[in-house]
């Protein structure tokens, strides 16, 4: 039979996977340390910018000739969904902003806009969630609710644009987000220990 110290010191040598913190854990946090003006603006910039390469990363990938459009992985949303989990609302927002704003100097007014609208509705409806955890949904799920929201902001922005309703493509971007969500989401797994270890290396 396994003695107490031998449990105890096998529990303590198992790997541990970090968690996001709970809303209550980090109102404690906000009251024992406020974030100062200079540290929202440098983690944020930190987050902003992972964004940035990994949409850049993306664009490297070969183009699929089937995908509709708008339909795309969506790697940096990685970033965003990391953002909504373990820092402030205003942070997620404000990344968002700043990888539509990319797209304005890199594609025009047009891009922006569809952009920060499936940015804005992806990030609403995963705050959300997020919220109401008790419905105890996993990452994936939030993963692939947070893809597919983020495709139908964009449709509603394109047929806007276009003056024309667009819904034809509706069940591809359903399709595609849902898949695409997995993979983001498992990427977001693999990452989170990496973003939660540069996270905490800023509080020091």
């Amino acid at each position: 039979m396994m003695c107490l110290a031998d449990m105890k010191q096998k529990k303590e040598n198992s790997p541990s996977v970090p968690v996001p913190p709970t809303r209550e854990r980090q109102k404690q946090q906000g009251k024992n340390k406020k974030k100062s003006p200079a540290r929202f603006a440098a983690e944020t910039g930190i987050l902003a910018a992972l964004a940035l390469a990994l949409s850049f990363l993306e664009s490297l990938l070969p183009v699929v000739p089937f995908l509709p459009p708008g339909a795309k992985l969506g790697l940096a949303n990685t970033v965003v969904m990391f953002s909504a989990l373990a820092a402030s609302v205003p942070q997620t927002l404000a990344v968002v902003f700043i990888k539509s704003a990319f797209l304005l100097f890199q594609s025009g007014a047009s891009a922006f806009f569809i952009s920060l609208c499936g940015g804005l509705l992806s990030v609403s409806v995963l705050l959300i969630l997020i919220r109401i955890r008790r419905l105890s949904v996993s990452m994936i799920a939030l993963s692939v609710v947070s893809a597919i929201a983020h495709n139908i902001g964009q449709l509603i922005a394109a047929s806007i644009l276009s003056g024309t309703g667009l819904w034809g493509y509706l069940p591809a971007l359903l399709f595609f987000g849902a898949v695409f969500g997995v993979i983001t989401g498992v990427v977001l797994k693999v990452l989170m220990p990496a973003l939660f270890k540069l996270q905490n290396s800023l509080h020091r």
